[in-house]
């Protein structure tokens, strides 16, 4: 039992040695083999091949916003199609609604019979 303590100390003193002995060193980027060429025309081709997939990005995102111009279109009629109906359905709740009574519409007595009347003196 005790040797396995002393295993894991000398491992926890171990790691934190091996950390401060990492903070220590100076830090290499990955990039920092790349060196820009004189030569004009590796200069060019560079400049191409990024031009390159600058332009297939570009296309992509032109698809994308054609496939949604298109689907706009569609929609669009569908839109009308329901604009039109629900002014018609107020149209008719409107009118509905005005035939109600006591809604400004005809108003409509009510008739009592002796039934009622002998209820409501209850």
């Amino acid at each position: 039992m005790l040797t396995l303590v002393n295993i894991m100390i000398f491992f926890f003193v171990f790691l934190i040695g091996y950390q401060i002995i990492l903070a220590n060193q100076s830090i290499i980027e990955g990039a920092t083999t790349y060196k820009e060429s004189d030569d004009p025309a590796v200069k060019a081709y560079n400049l191409s091949v990024t031009n390159a997939g600058n332009i297939s990005y570009l296309k992509e995102r032109v698809d994308k916003v054609d496939k949604m111009n298109k689907q706009l279109n569609d929609l669009k009629p569908r839109v009308d199609s329901l604009e039109k109906q629900m002014e018609e359905l107020s149209v008719s709740n409107k009118e509905m609604a005005q035939s109600l009574p006591g809604a400004g519409g005809p108003v409509v007595e009510e008739e009592t019979t002796e039934e009622t009347t002998e209820e409501e003196k209850l």
